[in-house]
Parts: C-alpha cells; sequence; structure tokens
C-alpha cells in the first residue's frame, strides 16, 4: 500500500475532500489555487482600489455546498449570533506586481499559494486558539476567495480567508460558535474518513463515516516527507488491524513549513 498526495484542480484548490486509492494512508495536499469571494452587489458603495468591496475580519457568513467551491462570494455577511458557516479570519492583499490571473491562472494561484495562503492559515489557527496537535484531529478548514470581476474592474486586489467546518464529504457545516475557539473536541468538530468504492474521504464524525481521528505523533523536523517515508511513518504510528488497516494524515506542505509536523491517525469507528 502507497500513500497517495491528493490532487486537485484549480477550482476546487484548497478544498480537503478528495479521494485517496491507497488503502493506508489520507494526506492533506494542497492543491495550486485558491477559491474566491466577494461582498454582496448592494454593498455600500466605496471608492475605487485595492480595498473596494473587501470584507472585514470577524465577519460571519452562511454559505453552502456551491460558494464553497466556487470563485467568489456575492452573499453578505450574517449576524454571526445568527447560523453561519463561515468566519472571517484574513483579509489579504496582492504585492503590487501581480495582477489577477496573470500570466496564466495556474501560474497566478500557484504564487498565491505560496505568498499568502500561510498568513490565511496562521489567521484560522489564531481564532480558534489550539496548538497543531488539537487542529489536526479537527474538521477545520480554510476557504479562500476573492473578488468578483466587477469589483476587480474597480481595483480590487483582497483575499478573504475563511474558517469553516466540514461536513459531509466535500460539503461544510454550521460553525458551533459566534467567535470560533477549539475547546473540547466535539463529535461534529472531530475528523473521520468515509469509505467509498473510489477511495477514504474526509467528513466529520457527526456524519457517516468509517474511521476516527484518534491519536496523533509528532515527526521530526527536515524535508516534507516523501510517500515513502509517509508510509514508513504510518506503519510505525498508525497501527490498525488485518481487516481495518489503519489511516494517516499529513498537513500540507506551506503548514509543514509553518511547523505543523502532525501525523494524525485514524482507527476503525463502527
Amino acid at each position: 500500500m502507497r500513500p497517495l498526495r491528493a490532487a486537485r484542480s484549480i477550482r476546487s484548490s484548497f478544498r480537503t475532500a478528495a479521494a485517496l486509492t491507497a488503502a493506508a494512508a489520507v494526506t492533506a495536499a494542497v492543491a495550486l489555487a485558491p477559491t474566491t469571494a466577494a461582498r454582496a452587489e448592494d454593498e455600500p458603495e466605496t471608492p475605487d482600489g485595492p480595498s473596494y468591496g473587501a470584507p472585514v475580519v470577524g465577519e460571519c457568513h452562511d454559505y453552502g455546498k456551491k460558494v464553497y467551491w466556487s470563485y467568489t462570494d456575492t452573499k453578505p455577511p450574517v449576524k454571526c449570533k445568527e447560523d453561519h458557516t463561515a468566519y472571517t479570519a484574513a483579509v489579504l492583499y496582492l504585492p503590487d506586481d501581480m495582477e489577477w490571473h496573470q500570466p496564466t491562472p495556474e501560474k497566478f494561484y500557484a504564487k498565491v499559494s505560496k505568498l499568502l495562503m500561510p498568513t490565511c492559515t496562521k489567521a484560522e489557527r489564531k481564532a480558534l486558539d489550539a496548538p497543531w496537535a488539537k487542529l489536526m484531529k479537527t474538521s477545520y478548514d480554510g476557504a479562500y476567495y476573492e473578488p468578483t470581476a466587477d469589483q476587480i474592474s474597480h481595483g480590487a486586489r483582497w483575499i478573504r480567508c475563511d474558517l469553516v467546518l466540514k461536513g459531509a464529504p466535500g460539503n461544510i457545516q454550521d460553525l458551533p460558535a459566534r467567535k470560533p475557539a477549539l475547546k473540547k473536541i466535539t463529535t461534529a468538530e472531530r475528523d473521520c474518513l468515509v469509505l467509498r468504492d473510489d477511495g477514504a474521504y474526509r467528513t466529520a464524525c457527526n456524519k457517516k463515516h468509517h474511521y476516527k481521528a484518534t491519536h496523533n505523533h509528532r515527526l521530526p523536523a527536515g524535508k516534507y516527507p516523501s510517500s515513502k517515508k509517509f508510509q514508513r511513518y504510518i506503519n510505525k504510528y498508525c497501527i490498525g488491524t488485518a481487516q481495518h488497516p489503519g489511516y494517516g494524515r499529513l498537513a500540507p506542505k506551506d503548514q509543514w513549513r509553518l511547523g505543523n509536523r502532525i501525523l494524525q491517525c485514524y482507527e476503525w469507528d463502527r
């Protein structure tokens, strides 16, 4: 059995619902591009420039699967005391030498991933106020949005970083609090896996699942583990049974560089 780094298209970048075909490994590999979002078309007029239509840190949003897999979010924010699925943890701006989607969308999003996403990750982790070892047991994730084409035409250069909580594979669910703060991990927050014919998918443990996140192990500093080394770690720390082999997941490379060197293990839970 070999680990498989989850691959995703530009449109599905940073979404962690990719299938895994290896029977003993789950990874959360970063895709090339962040998705993109904006505020409602009836938003108050703001001067043209980088902040045109920009969201605000601390806002809450209530969107579902369609927006989660989209580039933009045109709905206005909601009151955080109401039901909501996203919390805006950071608002970042493109460097002066970057133009939207140039020289190609693929190269643009690859550069955005490298330059800006680590800051988003730090902000999302700060919102939850928890160490990596605790976060890795959860289904919290990031959703990233850019301005609409109209807002970009007015000079908008921001990217919105939302904190969301996975639901069923490929979907999200309501956040459990007005302002995220990870305390005791609830069933809705714990990360689980559901097995399908084409592999294993991450999901929340309050949804149908087969495995749940249990113990984890901090790996030594160094280069991001190769597939072979990753499998050796799984065989050593995520031991299952002949009938139900253990699964393991590594954080994306950008989190590894930020210090998240946690190997998260999953055990059969049926």
